[in-house]
């Protein structure tokens, strides 16, 4: 017997988005620029790595690589569940939200989308998070930077580690950079704190979307 469809409420996937982009910029640092963690292709989930460009620079691409720790590996494989499900449940119904999704994975489309009042899926970007969080988390978009510089130094990670990995650097001076004297080991012991901090959150691994008809 043939399950009825039952028709997808935006408000699930958009808050889904919302904890997915939360989690993550308390991990990687991500500055809120034109399209936040835009491209899946720049995850390496196998050597938990992210190349991040968030920042402008007149001298050439500013950009940088930082750890991903466990947790925010995991969310990034929930994501990837959540999108591919999704978008498997709508291909008979909604043919062109589906094909949407489908490129989100692939790398062709933005990883983080959300339905707007249409209906329709937008990349998420500062100028909609800032609407929809401003009455339910009414934060400056960035605070996830500052809150964790703050909690990382009060471990005792060096300032130029954290620096680094919120992407306080001049042109030539790029950690991990020809002549940066920061190595993959100290990010690795950086992931390890930052791992913790999120451990003392409580933050949790959330599957998304598990309807597959």
């Amino acid at each position: 017997m043939k399950v009825p469809h039952q028709p997808l409420n935006p408000y699930t996937h958009n808050k889904y988005m919302l904890y997915v982009y939360e989690v993550l910029s308390l991990a990687v640092g991500y500055r809120a620029v034109v399209s936040p963690l835009e491209n899946i292709k720049d995850f390496d989930l196998f050597r938990r790595l992210l190349w991040i460009s968030d920042k402008e620079s007149h001298n050439g691409l500013a950009a940088r690589i930082v750890p991903l720790p466990e947790t925010a590996v995991e969310v990034i494989g929930a994501a990837i569940r959540h999108i591919e499900r999704l978008a498997q449940y709508l291909r008979p119904y909604e043919p062109e939200i589906a094909a949407y999704l489908s490129l989100s994975v692939s790398g062709d489309n933005p990883f983080l989308s959300m339905f707007d009042r249409r209906g329709k899926l937008v990349p998420l970007r500062p100028s909609i998070l800032t609407k929809v969080l401003k009455d339910a988390w009414p934060f400056a978009l960035n605070w996830q930077r500052h809150f964790m510089r703050t909690h990382l130094r009060d471990k005792n990670v060096p300032g130029d580690l954290v620096n680094a990995w919120m992407g306080h650097s001049e042109f030539g001076e790029e950690a991990l950079g020809p002549w940066s004297g920061l190595s993959i080991a100290d990010l690795r012991r950086l992931e390890l704190v930052i791992q913790e901090i999120l451990s003392e959150l409580d933050i949790e691994v959330i599957e998304g979307w598990q309807r597959y008809n």
